[in-house]
């Protein structure tokens, strides 16, 4: 489980950014507009997530 991530906000897409930890991964991390609008402009964040899996894949969902 991944329980949150601080990092760089190195693009904002549609319903999606995407966080780059020190460690130099880069995490997408899906997020309501409220949240996405709220990392405009931000060079640094922590973000709060929640990781599902599925048969599918896994996605990351993200809350400020």
């Amino acid at each position: 489980m991944i329980y949150a991530l601080r990092g760089k906000v190195e693009e904002i897409r549609g319903n999606f950014a995407v966080i780059a930890t020190a460690g130099g991964e880069s995490y997408k991390v899906f997020m309501p507009a409220w949240n996405l609008g709220a990392l405009q402009g931000v060079q640094e964040t922590k973000i709060f997530t929640c990781l599902f899996s599925r048969e599918d894949g896994m996605d990351l969902y993200g809350f400020k």
